[in-house]
């Protein structure tokens, strides 16, 4: 008996652990590139250029399934969007507005959304 329950106990915590090894996006993330999927690099420096002088701006916050979100675009932001996220092995579904699920990728600080339009990279603020 002491037994089992030994092993019990250990599978709760590797369960736990495994958890909390997932891959964690909790904090506000701020838009730092744009990439077209069809690897169009003049559109691509256009865009960047965009975001690193405000004319386009992107602002998420994820903390506990919640997101909040504004877009913003010559220097004008829109009013904050709320909504609820799930992530899924390399998929995040953003429920805002509408429903959308992409493939992210996080590396560090650098989180990746890849849409079928192109990527949206974003860098965690500290």
């Amino acid at each position: 008996m002491k037994k089992t329950l030994g092993i019990i106990a250990l599978l709760v915590v590797m369960v736990m652990l495994l958890t909390a090894c997932g891959p964690n996006i909790e904090g506000t993330w701020k838009l730092t590139e744009m990439r077209t999927g069809n690897n169009n690099t003049e559109q691509d420096e256009i865009t960047k250029e965009a975001i690193d002088t405000g004319m386009i701006s992107m602002e998420m916050t994820f903390k506990n399934g919640k997101v909040t979100g504004s877009v913003g675009m010559l220097g004008e932001t829109s009013q904050a969007d709320e909504g609820t996220y799930k992530i899924s092995g390399n998929k995040i579904t953003l429920n805002m507005a509408e429903e959308a699920t992409w493939e992210f990728k996080l590396s560090g600080d650098t989180l990746e959304l890849i849409t079928e339009e192109g990527t949206l990279v974003l860098t965690r603020q500290k």
